[in-house]
């Protein structure tokens, strides 16, 4: 245990002095093969073995593609339809921003591009209709959250990558649970509005001609999901070939609208590659840490002490969603669900979870930890197009409780109900 004990320590130094993520994971695993006589080379060895994988691939293709629509004015239609259809409601705003979050999913696959390109448009729109800062930050970086529950999503296909699970089947045992959080949390936005959080109401309804030209408008970018996962249920792709059609599609609906450039595309690419990059490195360097906590059989220990606490395996779930909820709370969900998942997944064969039930409880759980304190990346990314102060912030993490209860509810309810996530992949995908 003490070899664990020392790559966490010697991680989370680093992580304090300032290193990026991706680097104190590579250092740490490589002091760590040091001390134990492990050849270096073999650092090198397992980041590229999770990297040369196939489903892997897939990832870039989505960033671009959610790059691609973000700079084709899709974002901007896709917040018109849903304007259009709920924005009368009370609460107009922040019920359009969950809804477009939903639709936007559908896109990115990442919990951060969807808070920053709804965000972008709606955060104006909210505070110049008087919500409160704290408020627009909280419901905007909440519903962002909804982005990589619903498919296409990043942290999905690197689940299967690293589990073998089918990410076809993961991508469809997503939309239930997704819809029920944007449910929930437009529930949250309506109550909010009898305590002076409904913007200016009431709100004229979108008349039929104007529901329809808005439907026009964003027809070609919600039909995209629908590409995606038709194709793949059919058996006409795979998830990696499908984030190559969604590129090419993303492509198409941006030259179509004509609101961007060939400049603009071209910065399209250049910060794909960036995130790519990003994304791949990290990839590799997490690969490394968690085959070490692996080969050092953290996840038997861990099995281990949660049967002294309980050999129930809904308990055990649970108990395991707060230690995750926890790690979260400290890490990107990025670097989390590579180092956790290839620790945590045994035991959901050892208590015989049913693996597409036990990938949904364990990925939610660690997106969450996106709006969760102290680290929480997304309320720092709408706070930023808010221009909170640090008040603010300090409101908009408070006012984030609530969101973080709801979803921590679905959870309970997913763990006690797997059919929620499982429905959908067995019905299409036996």
């Amino acid at each position: 245990m003490s070899v664990i004990f020392l790559l966490i320590i010697v991680f989370v130094v680093l992580v304090i002095l300032g290193f990026p993520i991706a680097f104190s994971l590579l250092i740490s695993s490589l002091i760590v093969m040091l001390k134990q006589g492990i050849p270096t080379l073999l650092a090198a060895q397992q980041g590229f073995v999770l990297l040369n994988n196939y489903t892997i691939m897939a990832i870039p293709f989505f960033i671009l593609a959610g790059e691609l629509m973000t700079t084709g004015g899709i974002t901007q239609r896709i917040v018109n339809l849903a304007n259009a259809l709920i924005g009368h409601l009370r609460g107009g705003l922040a019920q359009v921003n969950v809804v477009g979050s939903i639709l936007f999913a559908g896109l990115s696959g990442s919990s951060a591009a969807d808070t920053a390109a709804i965000g972008g448009v709606l955060i104006p729109a909210m505070l110049k209709e008087k919500y409160s800062k704290p408020f627009t930050v909280a419901v905007t970086c909440a519903s962002g959250c909804i982005g990589p529950i619903i498919p296409p999503s990043i942290f999905m296909i690197i689940y299967g990558a690293l589990t073998s699970v089918s990410v076809a089947k993961l991508f469809l045992a997503g939309f239930i649970p997704g819809l029920l959080i944007g449910i929930a949390q437009m529930v949250l936005c309506y109550l909010y509005s009898f305590h002076g959080e409904g913007g200016v109401w009431p709100r004229k309804r979108a008349t039929f001609k104007e529901i329809k030209i808005s439907f026009k408008e964003g027809i070609l970018a919600i039909i995209l999901p629908i590409i995606i996962l038709g194709g793949i249920i059919f058996g006409v792709n795979t998830p990696t070939e499908a984030g190559v059609i969604a590129v090419i599609y993303a492509l198409i609906v941006s030259i179509i609208y004509k609101e961007t450039t060939f400049k603009e595309i071209k910065k399209a690419f250049y910060r794909a590659i960036y995130m790519s990059s990003q994304v791949l490195f990290m990839t590799a360097a997490a690969g490394v840490f968690s085959w070490l906590l692996a080969s050092n059989n953290l996840g038997t220990r861990v099995v281990n002490y949660l049967l002294l606490l309980t050999d129930n395996a809904n308990l055990t779930l649970i108990i395991l969603v707060g230690i995750i909820g926890i790690i979260s709370c400290f890490l990107d969900a990025l670097p989390a669900t590579l180092i956790l998942v290839p620790v945590f997944f045994p035991l959901g064969e050892m208590f015989g979870f049913d693996p597409i039930h036990f990938a949904m409880v364990i990925i939610i759980t660690i997106i969450l930890g996106g709006i969760t304190p102290p680290v929480a990346p997304l309320i720092y990314i709408a706070s930023s197009i808010a221009e909170a102060d640090a008040v603010d912030i300090t409101k908009a993490i408070k006012a984030t409780i609530p969101f973080l209860f709801v979803s921590y509810g679905l959870i309970i309810l997913l763990i006690f109900f797997p059919l929620l996530s499982t429905f959908l992949p067995n019905y299409f995908l036996r």
